[in-house]
C-alpha cells in the first residue's frame, strides 16, 4: 500500500475498518495481526491499530494464545448478510397500503393478517 498523503499532509487511508470485518468474514477463521498485515500489505502495527479499534466497537473477538501471540475473529452473533431466500413468503407478499394503523408495537400482526389474506 502506499503511503499517500492529503491536502493537510495527513496518511489517507488505504485499508478501512470494513475491509478487515470483509476478510474476516471471507477467511471465517481466526487471524493474527500479521497474517492480516499481510493481506492488505500494511504494517503489523497498522493491522492491529485496525483490530484494536474493532474490538473496542464490539465487533471483534480476541484471544491471546501465547506469550505475545493475539488472534481475532468474528463474534458467533456477527450477522452478515449473505443471501437472500427467494422462497421466503415475504417477497411474494403485494406492497400496498391497509386501513389498520401502523403501529410498531403490533408489526408481526400486521404481516401475519397480510399473508393470510393471500
Amino acid at each position: 500500500m502506499s503511503n499517500e498523503r492529503d491536502d493537510r499532509g495527513q496518511f489517507v487511508e488505504q485499508v478501512t475498518l470494513e475491509d478487515v470485518l470483509g476478510e474476516l468474514r471471507r477467511v471465517d477463521e481466526p487471524m493474527t495481526g500479521t497474517e492480516l498485515g499481510d493481506r492488505f500489505e500494511i504494517s503489523n502495527r497498522a493491522a492491529l491499530n485496525k483490530l484494536n479499534r474493532l474490538h473496542d466497537r464490539g465487533d471483534v473477538r480476541r484471544k491471546e494464545v501465547g506469550g505475545r501471540s493475539v488472534v481475532w475473529w468474528l463474534p458467533d452473533d456477527e450477522s452478515a448478510v449473505t443471501g437472500i431466500d427467494p422462497d421466503d413468503g415475504f417477497w411474494n407478499a403485494q406492497p400496498g397500503s391497509s386501513a389498520k394503523p401502523t403501529d410498531a408495537a403490533k408489526a408481526d400482526e400486521y404481516l401475519a393478517d397480510a399473508l393470510a389474506d393471500e
